[in-house]
């Protein structure tokens, strides 16, 4: 599914991505959804089942991140 529409179906969702087309620098261009949830444990917690899989994965949120949050990678 392309995640143009991946973005409006689960808008204000966390979703778990198998990520089926990048562009070379990582950025999303398809992917299969495996799981998605307005609770981010949820989706991490279903993380571990595809992490011994060779698959490309990627956890999402799909909506606007409020200004008090802070990120780290």
């Amino acid at each position: 599914m392309k995640y143009s529409a991946i973005k409006r179906k689960y808008k204000n969702q966390w979703v778990l991505l198998e990520c089926t087309k990048t562009t070379d620098d990582y950025n999303i261009l398809e992917a299969e959804v495996l799981a998605h949830s307005k609770r981010k444990k949820t989706v991490e917690d279903k993380m571990s089942s595809f992490m011994s899989q060779s698959k490309t994965l990627a956890i999402e949120y799909l909506g606007t991140v409020p200004k008090d949050i802070a990120y780290i990678f």
